[in-house]
């Protein structure tokens, strides 16, 4: 049974899920490593925004290297906008990385928060380990070492030289965890990776659409690349483009498909019109959306027993030559069993000619020897 929230928090998750969502076929893992991000990042760029006033009020108007302290204390909320734009999670984490490094060394060239680059240089490198990535923790390492250096030919007459040296063995002992921690990361991926390849060259192969939705019907992954060939794109499907893609007459039976599958646990069947385009009217007056008819079948997937969500797998499988092959048939057994049309009379004369050839045997026989002694007059 899960546990009743409040309604801010769920605004808040559902806010941060829909922030998280790729253009790209992304796994679960990958989707919290998203959304953790996104929330820590924005709380603490929230964070920064809120104490710029407070500072202001209790120390006075800040320094030129204060208000560069500031200023780089903004990154954390660029590389939310790197990732946002790019749709890259290394790239947002490296910035992030190089950030805080970026703040050790502007609070040892101004001095006065000289105390604060070891903090801000462990925080660097803990950004490069949750990166997972080894090449990106080697370059936070050697520059967190050049920061210890400086930071140590600063204390070297101030004291504090032997204790800023005691922080070398401590960066190299982080980064022989990040290595560690990084290469099961690559066995890891690599393994999800072969598998997610097999599965994209099977749905590629059959040419079908699979796609996996939540409960209410919101796309959450799309396997393969099969999109392409109807000139879609995974980003536009991602969330509720597939719904709004859906005919306006097959929504409520879509929705029902995504119900059914999770309600009884069996496999569903329906046949769903999808928007993949658009085309000039034979006029060339307006234009107007292309429709193909996609035979939907849905399945519950088991997931885990901490998954806050179901999730449905659909495979679509476009009928729209089998759905008009057979309309053509049935139009053409329709037209042959349609009685021939009668013959038409142009006018009285030709009625009565019809009708005299018709019943000759009604004829009375002096007409017939009137017509035959005309025939022999002729």
């Amino acid at each position: 049974m899960r546990k009743p929230t409040a309604p801010w928090a769920t605004v808040s998750s559902e806010w941060i899920e829909r922030l998280a969502q790729s253009g790209r076929a992304v796994d679960s893992i990958e989707r919290t490593r998203r959304e953790a991000f996104l929330l820590s990042h924005l709380i603490l760029a929230a964070g920064v925004l809120i104490a710029a006033p407070l500072w202001i009020v209790v120390n006075g108007a800040p320094t030129l290297g204060e208000s560069a302290i500031f200023a780089l204390a903004q990154l954390p909320l660029l590389s939310v906008a790197a990732l946002l734009r790019l749709d890259d999670l290394k790239i947002a984490q490296s910035i992030a990385a190089f950030g805080w490094l970026a703040l050790a060394a502007a609070c040892l060239s101004v001095g006065a928060h000289a105390g604060a680059a070891a903090p801000f240089g462990g925080l660097a490198l803990i950004e490069a380990i949750l990166a997972c990535d080894l090449t990106l923790v080697s370059m936070v390492a050697s520059a967190s070492l050049a920061v210890l250096a400086v930071a140590a030919l600063t204390a070297a007459t101030g004291g504090g030289f032997f204790e800023t040296l005691l922080a070398a063995p401590l960066v190299l002992y982080v980064v022989l965890l990040a290595r560690g921690a990084a290469q099961v990361e690559t066995v890891r991926a690599r393994a999800e990776a072969r598998n997610a390849r097999d599965l994209r060259l099977v749905s590629e192969a059959s040419g079908d659409l699979v796609i996996g939705f939540d409960e209410g019907g919101a796309v959450s992954s799309v396997v393969g690349d099969a999109a392409r060939a109807y000139g879609l794109d995974a980003r536009e499907l991602m969330g509720r483009g597939f719904f709004q893609r859906v005919h306006v007459a097959d929504r409520p039976a879509f929705l029902k498909l995504v119900s059914d599958a999770i309600s009884s646990g069996e496999t569903v069947r329906a046949t769903l019109r999808l928007r993949i385009g658009h085309a000039r009217n034979e006029l060339g007056e307006f234009i107007e959306p292309v429709f193909h008819f996609f035979e939907a079948r849905s399945s519950l997937v088991e997931a885990a027993d901490d998954a806050r969500a179901a999730c449905v797998v659909c495979i679509l499988c476009d009928v729209t030559a089998q759905r008009h092959a057979a309309e053509r048939s049935r139009r053409r057994g329709a037209r042959a069993r349609w009685p021939p049309p009668a013959r038409r009379v142009s006018s009285p004369m030709s009625a009565m000619s019809c009708a005299r050839r018709s019943t000759p045997s009604s004829a009375s026989p002096k007409c017939w020897r009137a017509s035959s002694s005309r025939r022999s007059i002729r």
